[in-house]
């Protein structure tokens, strides 16, 4: 009953609106119709007197002038009427435009209000589902805190139950780490009786063919499979005295640590190598170093460079465990020989650049193939290698060890075939032009 009420109201208030309207709209005409009016009754009031003055003085024919006016005043008036007249049509034919489009508008306004109502019972239905939601939104989020309560009660308890496991294998694993290092302890301890024991039978064995070796060679040099010793115990040197640079000639800033320099065979450059992990190529300019470029390649420092001229190579040996070659002529990584178990602490080209031997902490050296990049051999040195060294000429290799032992190889054997002790232990070793004295 409420709606059917404000339907008639609303109803009531578009027509009068309406009507409003209307009487706006027709209210500038209202002048217009009563000029109208005054002039129609002015007219039949002109020819009412004309015709009661026309009946009472007929007899007077003096008054034709008088009736001329009169008659050209009422053609004016007529005039003006048919004017008002035509003024009055196109009036009401804008009136008839004015009110279908007020039709129009009302239809169109009531099209709308139709769809006024339809949407308010619309907002009124989702006003509701609102409602709803919200309220099945509330009970989906106590239960999700629900759920987050019990969820994080589990993980709280599992967490406790794994913090407890690890905490137990954290124990375990100290213990294994304990009888590990114990173990190692007596492995390493076993490995050096068992090296002392092989290097003293070793030098039992060797003893007597080295006596007679020494005995047998020419003008008391001491041979070794093509290796000429310029020092022994039983030799007494010519000390020559100290050569102490007067002046620098040039000075190159590095910028890091330098672990090894070598010039090329052919004097025309040299290399540099040390702990920014980069292998540099310098070239001698008018007294002056230019760098010619920064080999990348290695992942930790580099420790030891050697060059072959005959391949166009060179290589470094570094603290990531590998032995890295490089073209000189096209800067690029040619092989990265892996295979050591600690740092390479040297490395050079064997066999006229075709092959590569390199010594490192893991007390092995290796010979390696560079057609193939593969270790062709490897040998155990029962110490950690310092510096490596090798002859073409001889076909031998010579390392220098921590244990104070130079150890002479035929790369056929696996043995050394010459084992030499000196005082100290031996960080380098080097070859004389000849490539048959160290």
């Amino acid at each position: 009953m409420d709606e059917t009420d404000m339907t008639d109201n609303s109803f009531r208030a578009v027509i009068i609106q309406q009507l409003e309207r209307r009487n706006i709209v027709c209210r500038q005409f209202d002048s217009l119709f009563t000029s109208y009016c005054e002039l129609t009754e002015y007219v039949a009031n002109i020819a009412r007197t004309g015709r009661i003055r026309h009946g009472s003085n007929a007899s007077l024919a003096g008054s034709s002038d008088r009736t001329v006016e009169l008659e050209a005043e009422l053609a004016d008036l007529y005039r003006k009427k048919e004017q008002n007249d035509q003024q009055l049509i196109e009036t009401n034919n804008r009136l008839g435009v004015v009110v279908r489009e007020l039709s129009a508008v009302s239809i169109v306004k009531e099209e709308y209000q139709k769809e006024n109502q339809k949407l308010k019972k619309k907002l009124k239905e989702k006003e509701e589902e609102l409602a709803a939601l919200e309220e099945a939104n509330t009970l989906l989020k106590d239960e999700h805190f629900a759920l987050q309560a019990c969820i994080l009660i589990i993980l709280l308890a599992s967490y406790n139950s794994i913090e407890n496991k690890y905490r137990e294998a954290q124990e375990e694993r100290n213990n294994l780490v304990d009888r590990i290092k114990d173990l190692k302890e007596k492995e390493v301890q076993w490995f050096n009786e068992q090296n002392e024991r092989e290097q003293e039978e070793h030098r039992r064995r060797l003893a007597a063919d080295i006596e007679s070796a020494l005995i047998m060679s020419h003008n008391n040099e001491d041979k070794t499979y093509g290796f000429e010793i310029i020092s022994s115990a039983n030799q007494v040197l010519d000390y020559k005295g100290d050569v102490i640079p007067n002046h620098c000639k040039t000075k190159l800033d590095y910028g890091d640590d330098v672990n090894d320099i070598l010039w090329h065979p052919n004097g025309d450059m040299f290399a540099g190598g040390g702990g920014d992990h980069k292998l540099r190529l310098y070239k001698l300019v008018n007294d002056k170093f230019e760098k010619i470029v920064s080999l990348a390649g290695s992942n930790e420092s580099i420790l030891r460079i050697d060059f072959a001229a005959e391949t166009s190579q060179v290589l470094g040996a570094g603290n990531d465990n590998a032995v890295r070659i490089w073209g000189t002529d096209n800067h690029i990584v040619k092989h990265s020989l892996t295979g050591h178990g600690n740092k390479v602490s040297s490395a050079k080209f064997f066999e006229d650049g075709l092959q590569v031997v390199s010594g490192s902490y893991d007390r092995t050296f290796k010979l390696w193939d560079l057609k193939t990049a593969k270790c062709l051999r490897t040998y155990f040195t029962n110490s950690v290698v310092y510096d490596i060294t090798s002859s073409d000429k001889s076909g031998m290799v010579a390392s220098g060890h921590y244990d104070r032992k130079v150890r002479f190889w035929d790369t056929r054997l696996n043995e050394p075939v010459r084992v030499v002790e000196l005082a100290n232990k031996v960080t380098s070793l080097v070859l004389s032009l000849g490539k048959s004295i160290f």
